[in-house]
């Protein structure tokens, strides 16, 4: 009997020894003696309780010293992120701005291009008046445009316009009814319609002088054609002055009183055809 209780003793205090917790620190560790081994038996120990206050303060602050340096991240981070948003706000703002002045100035350039056309619309029947037999179709300008006004023009005065014809008959139209046309509106009173020669057409042109003075002496009508042809008018008979000779030939058929002096004198060289 002795022999088995002293084997059930043995039997309990290793169940005790196998239940107690094994990673508990050294001060929590059982004491021999104690009959739970969890290091309380009934009470609690003053050394235990200063240990697991300390243990708990210095978590405490452990904790406490992440979270601030988390929220400092976190603030860091925000505050970065807001004012990248601000910048993009900002530069869209510029942006955007910008783009409402464009679409502004193309509204008000739109609306100015209206009125033009709805001025030259208006207007429209007063350039009737100068080509009653020209279709409106036929009226095409390939270029429009202002011509530099030389510097001892006054200022008040405006610019000449340098247009170009689509069609030549058409220009030749508008030369003609320039010069002929007498009962012109007042809107048309003063304007001046001229041909736009170049230099070089103006020399090859200079070569007939002397027989366009004698036409103009004896008032017998001409007319240029492109490029350089002369085209006279006499008793309802027209005739194609191709060079100077052509001319004084013409006069001497005609027995004009100074066809001869003009014959006498020496024609001037032929001038090269200036492609430049």
């Amino acid at each position: 009997m002795p022999h088995s209780k002293t084997q059930r003793h043995t039997d309990k205090g290793d169940k005790i020894n196998f239940l107690a917790p094994k990673n508990l620190p050294a001060s929590q560790q059982a004491e021999p003696g104690l009959k739970d081994g969890t290091g309380y038996s009934g009470g609690s120990s003053p050394r235990s309780d200063l240990d697991t206050q300390s243990e708990m303060g210095l978590t405490a602050s452990l904790l406490q010293a992440a979270l601030d340096k988390q929220s400092t991240k976190l603030i860091a981070t925000w505050q970065e992120s807001v004012a990248e948003i601000k910048r993009d706000l900002h530069d869209l703002g510029q942006e955007t701005g910008h783009m409402e002045t464009k679409v502004d100035n193309f509204v008000d350039a739109h609306n100015q291009a209206i009125d033009r056309i709805q001025a030259l619309e208006s207007q429209l029947a007063k350039y009737e008046a100068l080509l009653s037999d020209i279709l409106v179709d036929m009226l095409l300008l390939d270029r429009l445009h202002r011509v530099p006004k030389p510097k001892h023009i006054a200022a008040s005065l405006p610019r000449d316009t340098l247009p170009k014809a689509h069609y030549f008959h058409v220009k030749e139209l508008i030369l003609r009814s320039s010069r002929t046309a007498k009962d012109l509106p007042p809107e048309f009173s003063k304007v001046r319609v001229f041909a736009d020669i170049s230099a070089a057409t103006l020399r090859h042109r200079k070569v007939f002088q002397k027989v366009t003075e004698f036409l103009r002496e004896y008032r017998i009508p001409y007319r240029w054609r492109f490029p350089f042809r002369l085209l006279v008018t006499r008793n309802g008979a027209t005739a194609v002055l191709m060079s100077v000779e052509d001319g004084l030939q013409l006069l001497q058929r005609w027995n004009l009183s100074q066809a001869e002096h003009a014959a006498d004198a020496p024609s001037p060289k032929r001038l090269e055809r200036d492609w430049s």
